[in-house]
């Protein structure tokens, strides 16, 4: 989103996008669907630091109407990653089906996310390693504590 195309009726950036959100829902919104708390569960998070934007759940329809609007400069598909790796939960036995495995009925009932960001950031690298740095000489006259 272009953050200085901001309509000054909208006291903050979070309204705009609602509102942008909500005219695109209410443009293919079938009578079925006629809820507004609806339009207000499809905003998943606003960003403001990094960049102003919205994450939002919308049909190819809304996305098509969404990137017509004025302020919105790029729209991105959610991208899902999947798991190609000897240590994933079926290759560890945690699948739920399985009775004998950890998510058994008694920790079922528990929300826990188990998350591993792998930076690929190895500390024992050698292109960690500083023995190729000159050695530091203190010149001048500051004193080091």
């Amino acid at each position: 989103m272009d953050k200085w195309a901001k309509p000054q009726e909208f006291s903050d950036h979070k309204q705009w996008y609602a509102s942008m959100i909500k005219s695109v829902a209410s443009s293919t919104r079938t009578e079925k669907r006629d809820d507004a708390d609806e339009d207000d569960d499809r905003i998943i998070y606003n960003y403001q630091t990094a960049f102003h934007g919205v994450a939002a759940q919308l049909s190819e329809e809304e996305v098509e109407k969404l990137q017509e609007q004025d302020g919105v400069m790029a729209v991105f598909p959610e991208t899902v990653y999947h798991l190609h790796t000897t240590r994933s939960p079926l290759f560890l036995g945690l699948e739920r089906e399985d009775s004998t495995s950890a998510f058994t009925d008694k920790l079922s009932d528990y929300d826990v996310v188990v998350g591993v960001l792998d930076t690929g950031i190895w500390p024992e690298s050698p292109s960690f390693n500083d023995t190729a740095c000159p050695e530091f000489r203190l010149t001048g006259k500051a004193r080091v504590r």
